[in-house]
């Protein structure tokens, strides 16, 4: 079960890594324009590269100093500027990670996978 340490004046704080690709995950979908996640097709290939897998369209690859790179798979709204989406998916989840886990966020990687109507 991996989790993520934090030493504190008060003891030590664990959080596990699928909390990290659900506030991914709802980050990414509070992005209008975002029609929702999709799975990565290379899911089997994902241990062979040390990344770890829990939220839907969420992979994470953790550092040496309690950072991430967040690789994200979302589907985008007919209508919707991909790359302006793109841009405010990575941002929000930056943010949302950084603020609510205390980890350091070095990339978010978005693929667009589909298009979805509204």
């Amino acid at each position: 079960m991996p989790l993520r340490r934090k030493k504190t004046d008060f003891g030590i704080v664990k959080i596990h890594n699928k909390v990290i690709c659900s506030v991914a995950s709802i980050a990414a979908g509070e992005v209008k324009g975002v029609g929702g996640m999709f799975s990565s097709p290379i899911k089997g290939f994902s241990s062979l590269f040390k990344k770890e897998s829990y939220g839907k369209g969420v992979k994470l690859e953790f550092g040496d100093n309690n950072d991430v790179n967040v690789s994200i798979y979302i589907v985008v709204e007919y209508g919707a500027n991909v790359p302006y989406v793109s841009t405010l998916v990575q941002e929000s989840v930056k943010k949302r990670i950084e603020e609510l886990t205390g980890l350091t966020v070095n990339e978010v990687e978005v693929n667009v996978y589909d298009v979805a109507k509204k």
